[in-house]
C-alpha cells in the first residue's frame, strides 16, 4: 500500500515536471493577450478554466479516458487539456464540454455501439419514439422538441439552490468585463493603487498617477471586481460556454 502511495507520488512529480510552463499575460499590457474582441465563449471560458490552481493540478495527470472523464466532471468538462495547452478552436468544439454532450443515447443500442453513459445525481435524460414521432410528421417533432423543452425547464425551476445547483443563473459579462477580470486574476495581490493606472483611470489623475484618495474611495468597486473575476474561474466561466456573441 505505502509502494502504492510512492508511486503514485512519484508519478505525479514526474508528470509536473514534464509538463510545458505556462506563464499568464502580462496583465499591465492589454496587447499581450491578443486580439480579445475576436474570443468566443468558448475560449474566454477555456481562459477563465486554465487558471483555476485545482484544474491545473489535475490537467497534467494522464489516465483512461473514464479516469478522464471523472476529474474533470466538476470543471464541466468531458475531456480533460493541459491547463498550458494553448486554446484549439477545432478541439473545443469536439464534444471536451458536459454542455456539448446533451444526448448520451444516440438511437437503439444495436445500432449504436458507444456504450451508455450512466446519469450522475445532476443529470437527466428524456427520451421518446422516433418511429411514432416520424410517422406523425413534422407538427410532431415540433410538439415533441417543445414538450422535451417544459420537461426540462419544470425540472430546473425545482433544482434552483439545492446541493450540487446553482443558486441562480451566472450573468453573462460582456467582452470589456470579462477582459478586466482576465487581467485581475493575472494581477494577483496586486495593490489597488498599482492596478489603478492599467485598469482603472478614472482614479487616476489627468497625469495617469493612481490618486489615494479617489483610489480609496473605489475600493469597493474594485473589490467587487475582484470577487466576480475569483467566481468566474471558480466555476462562472460555464455560463460562457454556449455559442454565444458576447457584447463588447
Amino acid at each position: 500500500m505505502c509502494n502504492n502511495v510512492v508511486s503514485e507520488t512519484i508519478y505525479r512529480r514526474l508528470s509536473m515536471s514534464l509538463e510545458r510552463k505556462w506563464t499568464a499575460p502580462d496583465w499591465r499590457d492589454p496587447l499581450a493577450y491578443g486580439e480579445v474582441t475576436s474570443w468566443g465563449g468558448r475560449r474566454w471560458a477555456w481562459e477563465f478554466l486554465r487558471r483555476n490552481e485545482d484544474y491545473q493540478r489535475i490537467s497534467v495527470v494522464r489516465g483512461p479516458a473514464n479516469v478522464q472523464l471523472d476529474r474533470g466532471r466538476k470543471f464541466g468538462r468531458a475531456k480533460l487539456r493541459p491547463y498550458w495547452a494553448d486554446y484549439s478552436k477545432e478541439e473545443e468544439r469536439n464534444d471536451v464540454w458536459l454542455l456539448d454532450q446533451v444526448i448520451t443515447a444516440h438511437g437503439w443500442e444495436g445500432f449504436d455501439s458507444r456504450p451508455q453513459t450512466s446519469l450522475t445525481s445532476t443529470e437527466m435524460t428524456v427520451k421518446f419514439d422516433l418511429s411514432v414521432v416520424m410517422a406523425s410528421g413534422e407538427a410532431a417533432v415540433n410538439y415533441s422538441i417543445d414538450k422535451v423543452k417544459r420537461i426540462v425547464d419544470d425540472e430546473i425551476k425545482d433544482r434552483w439552490g439545492e446541493d450540487g445547483f446553482p443558486a441562480e443563473p451566472t450573468r453573462r459579462p460582456s467582452t470589456s468585463d470579462l477582459f478586466l477580470y482576465l487581467r485581475l486574476i493575472d494581477a494577483g495581490r496586486t495593490s489597488s493603487l498599482e492596478l489603478a493606472p492599467f485598469l482603472y483611470p478614472e482614479y487616476c489623475t489627468p497625469q495617469g498617477k493612481a490618486d489615494p484618495i479617489l483610489v480609496r474611495n473605489g475600493a469597493p468597486n474594485i473589490s467587487k471586481h475582484r470577487s466576480k473575476a475569483k467566481k468566474m474561474v471558480g466555476g462562472g466561466y460555464l455560463s460562457l460556454v454556449p455559442a454565444i456573441k458576447l457584447a463588447n
